[in-house]
């Protein structure tokens, strides 16, 4: 629940009809610490309450000891009598609304009267609940009643008031010293904010208290926040990955460029190990380091460019190197 300067919101939230798995250790050993409890989240619907005040001094009877105030209602002396349900006495607020009247959808008007010795007050506001926002089928919706209810909350009594002239009468009395009866000394965004708190207030104890609702959907699951401490160390190594990456495939692009590779497919490649192949076939080893008869021996792919432009003689070419010998030492 949120409020600001000129509207209380409230937050719904959801919770997983299926038990979730929490497991506080990751080690082996702490298996058997792991608790089942239910996933709670936050969603984007959301639910406004607002109020507009106008605010009159009390002329007399003030001190709330009578059933009737006046109030100067135009400044130029012009007093208006007002109907009080209950003396409740000095130094309180007193918030009075008619059940059957209604300013709209979700609207009720309520009055206010705070008492005081010097300076008692007047007020009489229009609360509104709005409807939820963001909500997507009809199990989000809050109904007319409810909002209606909740505008209305904080002069409720939650029974009939059968002794007055008017049952549809509702009121009910705070305290100075309580946080809905703190004196608002004639401010109307003061009065206003306090009757869309209690409206918002009301609205949130109904959608924590309620018989929760199970609904098919995508259920929330747990997820993972990666935080990083120093990003300049991250971007060192990214760049430097980059950077190697780089490198490694221009140094291959520049290397496969030089490699001359025969035209004519395979047939072309066995021409030019024919030296090879022969020499295998001729020792009758059919290894090169067998058929090589204690020399080294090396064969070396060559490319030979020819006068022609783009024309290279490829051909294969072996290195031999006699094998160095070495002398025993008897140390008898």
């Amino acid at each position: 629940m949120f409020c600001d300067e000129t509207h209380c919101e409230y937050v719904f939230h959801e919770t997983s009809a299926l038990p979730i798995e929490d497991n506080k250790n990751d080690d082996d050993d702490y298996n058997d610490s792991s608790q089942v409890g239910s996933l709670v989240v936050t969603t984007d619907r959301t639910l406004n309450s607002s109020a507009v005040c106008r605010s009159w001094y009390v002329t007399s009877g003030g001190n709330g000891t009578e059933d009737r105030i006046s109030i100067e209602t135009k400044g130029d002396g012009t007093v208006e009598e007002v109907f009080i349900p209950i003396r409740g006495g000095v130094n309180q607020t007193t918030f009075m609304t008619n059940t059957s009247e209604s300013c709209g959808a979700g609207c009720r008007t309520v009055a206010a009267f705070e008492a005081a010795e010097d300076k008692p007050w007047y007020y009489r506001c229009n609360v509104t609940v709005g409807r939820v926002g963001n909500a997507t089928r009809p199990e989000h919706e809050v109904s007319e009643s409810l909002r209606s209810m909740a505008a209305a909350a904080i002069s409720l009594q939650g029974i009939g008031v059968s002794s007055l002239e008017v049952d549809d009468m509702q009121y009910q009395v705070y305290p100075s010293e309580s946080a809905f009866g703190l004196p608002k000394m004639g401010s109307n965004d003061l009065m206003a904010l306090n009757m869309a708190r209690f409206a918002i207030g009301t609205i949130a104890m109904c959608a924590q208290g309620n018989e929760p609702l199970v609904v098919d959907g995508f259920a929330a699951i747990k997820g993972s926040h990666l935080v990083i401490d120093h990003w300049d160390y991250a971007n060192l190594i990214l760049v430097s990955v980059t950077l190697a990456q780089l490198v490694l495939g221009v140094a291959t692009a520049i290397f496969a460029g030089r490699v001359v590779v025969p035209e004519g497919g395979p047939i072309a490649m066995a021409r030019v190990l024919s030296p090879v192949a022969n020499k295998l076939q001729n020792s009758g080893k059919g290894d090169l380091l067998l058929a090589a008869e204690g020399q080294g021996s090396l064969w070396i792919y060559k490319a030979v460019k020819s006068a022609e432009e783009g024309i290279y003689d490829l051909f294969m070419e072996e290195m031999i190197h006699p094998e160095s010998k070495r002398e025993g030492v008897d140390m008898s």
